[in-house]
């Protein structure tokens, strides 16, 4: 049998990364969108308008990376209480 204990641990850890990294990324890309709003107001013409439709396109597809990762997050939080309550003496 699996020693309750060590999942948990394990899952803990997965947990703070998969937050780390979520930071990390959206610290990143609100740099490159801050970034592109000033380059936006001295970019222009057709250049500028297909780079613009690219990059509104990554940036849905990083939030969207980001509302997942929030999901994953929030489910494995409620597995690692669930394993906490296991790990107990008399849990679940």
């Amino acid at each position: 049998m699996t020693d309750t204990t060590q999942l948990v641990s394990a899952l803990e850890g997965y947990i703070t990364a998969l937050s780390r990294n979520n930071g990390a990324m959206e610290q990143s890309f609100g740099e490159l969108e801050r970034s592109w709003r000033a380059l936006s107001m001295v970019y222009h013409g057709n250049g500028a308008e297909q780079f613009a439709t690219m990059f509104g396109g990554s940036m849905r597809k990083m939030q969207e990376c980001s509302a997942m990762m929030n999901l994953i997050q929030h489910k494995l939080k409620e597995r690692l209480e669930y394993l906490r309550q296991l790990d107990t003496p008399g849990g679940a």
